[in-house]
C-alpha cells in the first residue's frame, strides 16, 4: 500500500491510502507520476485499464519541460 499526501494549503494536508499492482513498482519519483496515482486514488480519474492508459494519463500531468519518467 502507497500513502499519498498532498498540501492542500499551507498546513493542511491530505493523506490517501493506495494499493497498486506490483508489476507497477517500484513508483518513480515524478510528479506527474504521484499527482496521476492520486487523481485515482481520490477518484478524481478512472483506474486506466492497463499500462499504457496509465502512461496517457501521467503525461495529461507531465509539466512542459519537466517530468522525467
Amino acid at each position: 500500500m502507497l500513502m499519498l499526501i498532498r498540501q492542500v494549503e499551507p498546513g493542511k494536508r491530505l493523506r490517501v491510502g493506495f494499493f497498486i499492482n506490483n508489476e507497477f513498482l517500484p513508483v518513480p519519483d515524478a510528479e506527474s507520476v504521484v499527482h496521476a496515482l492520486f487523481e485515482i486514488a481520490t477518484h478524481r480519474e478512472p483506474v486506466p485499464p492497463n499500462s499504457e492508459m496509465l502512461g496517457t494519463l501521467i503525461e495529461k500531468y507531465t509539466a512542459h519541460g519537466g517530468d522525467n519518467v
